[in-house]
C-alpha cells in the first residue's frame, strides 16, 4: 500500500505472497482482510500452518 495518490488493487501474486506469511490460504486470507473471519479462527489456522511448516522441517 502506498500513501497518497490513487489507490491500486494488489496482484494475485502479492495477495498469494501476503496470504502465505499470514499463514493462509489465499481464499482465508481475503476473508481475514474483509474482516469476515473471527479472531479464533485466524488462530486455529495460524497454529494449523505453523504445525505443518514444522513437520516439512523435521523430516
Amino acid at each position: 500500500m502506498s500513501h497518497g495518490g490513487k489507490p491500486k488493487d494488489l496482484n494475485a501474486y502479492l495477495v498469494g505472497q501476503m496470504a502465505k506469511q499470514c499463514g493462509l490460504s489465499t481464499k482465508d486470507f481475503q476473508r481475514f482482510v474483509h474482516c469476515d473471519m473471527e479472531q479464533e479462527e485466524y488462530d486455529q489456522k495460524a497454529k494449523e500452518h505453523a504445525q505443518t511448516r514444522y513437520r516439512r522441517f523435521r523430516r
